[in-house]
């Protein structure tokens, strides 16, 4: 990375200025500290617990992949929490077991108080870090909730801030998503992203804070290890200060959020407090037509509703992006298609009492001056009320939803999670693998060499288009379900495996038809000769 270095470089008068600013004080505030015994996190809880003096607990996850280094991590925080007697709570992953959630507290005299958590996720996500990063936080805010803490603290710093909103841009996130991480999300905090590794690395040097190296970082099979190894080093000679443009890029993102958010709340009318306009918004009221016609909706009025008439002053450009912003302020959604997108346009023409979907959860119903987002799935396949009893303390705006328990799918999948080993997710099996020409039905071969090395498993949108095997043109997966006579009942079962260009590469049906197909795939990734590589998809349960 060079010899760069951040303009800050005293990093505990830094970190006291941000504490401050949050209102914590080391006489009365318990923080969580999360702790992989990388370089990062080691800096941090130094920082926080020995020359700081706050009282911190340290949460430290085993995931158990990397097997004796995933150990020595444990016990190199172990030992340097028994050294400056900081709490420790470890929690230890175990795949394809029953979780148990109760783990005792005891007294470790060889590394202070540790809490253990043996717990275990019954089916991983075929994306290995974002399943890591689901297990992090709800373990973190557990040890928050326990401890009664105020916030945890994670080691994010500058270098990982640049990689995410390269990231993000490189596969086409909407230009408010290109802020990257917020030093402060609720009870979130980040108090090293002002520093570059190399701010970190002369302060643990100076200090003799022991850390690990994870040796994974080194291999380019993920996109951000790809980008910090290779692409970001060639970056440097030809492009000096670029890192500086793309952090002006994050500013000009943070301020273009803002103004979608205040441009958003001049359209918007608040949610009335009188009982009979409440009862009539959320379709209660016989007398409400719409109200009549989607009597199964349930309306979510809480964030206001898009005032039609000021939405449609707007400039035509704006318009989109502001109720896009609007759905996501009021549901969390962002899992746009480009499809997706296009159908907002209808909002101009949609009539009162009419609908328009925004996913298999969400619907847009105009009621009369209003726009409404109603809940289109029954309650009891709400995400956040059908949550697995093992992921009963994750917030529900953070919480991902076990594939057995919710049809409600969107997971990431990194095919070099994959290459030695199959993974499962959503009643799938994932694995690479050689063409089989002389199989047609019951499995799904994509050639590999066209996939890139990220996709996406969600459910179908309206307006996702497939470009069928034999087709040049691309046809609506509406219609495909229809001609593979996919009741309507259980069309919204239907999954598709999304690359982040939008281009659908396959889609799985809910159950295999007459035929034995379980789904098809694009004609782009049709393979042509045995011995190739292909990306290999079995229904875990035959019998579906």
């Amino acid at each position: 990375m060079g010899s760069r270095s951040s303009d800050k470089k005293d990093i505990p008068n830094t970190i006291t200025e941000f504490l401050k600013k949050q209102g914590m004080a080391s006489d009365r505030s318990t923080l969580v500290a999360g702790v992989s015994g990388g370089l990062d996190s080691m800096v941090m809880l130094y920082v926080l617990a020995v020359s700081l003096q706050y009282r911190v607990v340290a949460a430290h996850v085993n995931y158990g992949k990397r097997g004796e280094d995933s150990d020595a991590d444990e016990s190199l925080v172990r030992s340097f929490c028994a050294r400056y007697d900081i709490p420790l709570e470890v929690h230890h992953v175990k795949d394809n077991m029953q979780r148990d959630t109760g783990g005792e507290t005891i007294l470790d005299t060889s590394s202070g108080p540790v809490s253990e958590r043996d717990d275990a996720i019954v089916q991983p996500s075929g994306n290995f870090q974002e399943h890591a990063r689901q297990v992090r936080r709800a373990f973190f805010r557990s040890v928050m909730q326990e401890h009664k803490a105020e916030a945890v603290f994670q080691a994010h710093h500058r270098d990982d801030q640049l990689e995410t909103i390269f990231q993000k841009i490189l596969r086409g996130a909407a230009l408010e998503k290109w802020s990257g991480m917020k030093a402060v999300d609720g009870y979130w905090m980040r108090p090293l992203l002002p520093f570059f590794r190399t701010d970190l690395l002369d302060f643990a040097g100076k200090h003799e804070i022991p850390y690990r190296t994870d040796a994974s970082n080194m291999e380019n099979d993920y996109t951000r290890n790809l980008l910090r190894n290779d692409i970001f080093p060639r970056l440097e000679p030809r492009f000096p200060g670029w890192r500086a443009n793309i952090e002006r890029v994050s500013e000009l993102a943070s301020l273009h959020e803002e103004l979608l958010d205040y441009v958003t709340t001049q359209v918007i009318d608040a949610a009335s407090d009188d009982p009979a306009e409440r009862s009539r918004q959320a379709g209660t009221d016989p007398a409400n037509d719409a109200g009549k016609e989607h009597g199964s909706d349930r309306m979510t009025v809480k964030g206001g509703r898009l005032n039609r008439s000021r939405w449609l002053d707007l400039p035509a450009p704006l318009r989109i992006p502001i109720a896009r912003n609007w759905i996501r302020k009021q549901t969390g959604f962002t899992g746009w298609s480009r499809g997706g997108v296009s159908r907002l346009e209808d909002l101009v023409h949609l009539q009162t009492g009419r609908k328009i979907p925004v996913s298999d959860r969400y619907s847009i119903l105009r009621d009369r001056d209003h726009f409404v987002i109603v809940t289109t799935a029954p309650a009891s396949q709400n995400p956040e009320s059908s949550i697995h009893p093992q992921e009963s303390f994750i917030h529900p705006q953070e919480s991902f939803i076990h594939p057995q328990v919710s049809r409600y799918v969107s997971q990431v999948l990194e095919l070099p999670d994959i290459s030695g080993k199959p993974v499962e997710m959503a009643g799938l099996r994932f694995s690479i693998s050689t063409y089989l020409p002389d199989v047609k039905t019951g499995i799904l071969q994509l050639n590999r060499e066209k996939l890139p090395s990220e996709l996406q498993l969600r459910n179908w949108m309206e307006g996702d288009r497939i470009r069928s095997l034999g087709l040049k043109g691309e046809q609506l997966i509406s219609d495909l379900l229809t001609n593979r006579k996919i009741s309507a009942q259980r069309k919204n079962e239907s999954l598709v495996l999304v690359s982040f260009d939008g281009i659908v590469h396959a889609v799985i049906f809910p159950h295999s038809i007459a035929s034995g197909e379980i789904g098809t795939i694009s004609e782009q990734t049709r393979c042509h000769s045995a011995g190739q590589r292909i990306l290999l998809i079995q229904k875990t349960d035959p019998t579906t």
